[in-house]
């Protein structure tokens, strides 16, 4: 895991508060690959970039992220762990879906829409929640996708199934 500034904005201190945290990454990293039943490997390095950015982009061709320096290393650390789940997640997708395009991997692809639910699911696993210590990482991004959900028409059949699911869960 590498931690660096976006772009010099000159965000040192937001950069050494989440670089004190690397440990805590990497065991959240191997959380995510027993969970997930997926090796990192060939992937050697995430970048993770801090900056002005206030959404948290992620670049999939150079296993790299966004983060807004604005938030607290917790909120910081939860992120990192949303964003390391998709990055498994979808490498295993690959291997078991190779003639899948990619660019369906990107909103508002259905098989991105797919991977906000099961990042929730995943994250709330034992293995990776215990290290997180944060309700924040299932719950906020479902909440999030219910919104959007709503808001298209083309996800009206997903926004009941996922209104009644949650309300089954008591999410």
């Amino acid at each position: 895991i590498i931690i660096k500034e976006e772009y010099g904005r000159g965000l040192k201190e937001e950069v050494a508060l989440l670089k004190e945290k690397e440990l805590v990454l990497l065991s959240i990293s191997e959380a995510i690959s027993e969970v997930i039943g997926e090796s990192w490997r060939p992937i050697e390095k995430i970048n993770i970039y801090v900056g002005a950015c206030p959404i948290a982009p992620r670049f999939l061709s150079s296993n790299s992220f966004l983060l807004p320096y604005y938030h607290s290393v917790d909120t910081l650390i939860n992120w990192s762990a949303h964003e390391m789940i998709h990055f498994l997640y979808f490498k295993k997708w690959k291997k078991l879906f190779p003639n899948h395009n990619p660019k369906k991997f990107e909103h508002p692809g259905h098989v991105w829409v797919l991977s906000e639910i099961l990042v929730a699911v995943i994250g709330s696993d034992k293995r990776i929640k215990n290290i997180v210590k944060s309700e924040r990482l299932s719950n906020s991004r479902m909440i999030w996708l219910m919104e959007l959900s709503t808001k298209a028409s083309s996800f009206s059949i997903i926004s009941r199934f996922l209104l009644s699911f949650l309300a089954a869960l008591q999410i």
